[in-house]
């Protein structure tokens, strides 16, 4: 259910910001986040390469978009996303592929009842925020 719920929350932004008439180059990232949920977690879509690779997709589009701090904010927002995650009991690969040792510093229990608060009150306000799109560009 979560993994829907991110996955149609992304596409649906995608499909508003396609409607809004946005360059397709600053929608295909979303498209391409909106698989994330479905791919094996936390190795390589939660190390430092893949951090490194979201740079270099979103610099050239903040570029484009006169917008020159977007790869850095984009890198830094994921990077902060995965320094989250390290507080998981599970933790992180953060040097995969060089290493497939998990790093973990904290506690938190995924789908536990913290943890879950918190992250329906974010995609709580990933769906505003595409409403807040839908009616400005629409």
């Amino acid at each position: 259910m979560r993994k829907s719920l991110i996955t149609a929350t992304l596409l649906l932004l995608a499909l508003v910001l396609i409607i809004s008439k946005v360059d397709i180059s600053f929608v295909i990232p979303i498209l391409v986040f909106s698989v994330f949920p479905w791919l094996k977690h936390r190795n390589f879509s939660h190390s430092i390469l893949m951090v490194l690779i979201v740079y270099i997709i979103m610099n050239p589009l903040g570029e484009f978009f006169n917008y020159d701090s977007l790869g850095l904010m984009a890198s830094s927002m994921y990077l902060l996303h995965i320094i989250c995650d390290m507080f998981t009991k599970r933790g992180v690969a953060i040097f995969y592929p060089f290493s497939k040792n998990m790093i973990s510093v904290g506690y938190i229990r995924v789908g536990g009842r913290f943890s879950n608060i918190i992250e329906n009150l974010l995609v709580f306000v990933l769906i505003l925020f595409t409403i807040y799109l839908v009616f400005k560009f629409v």
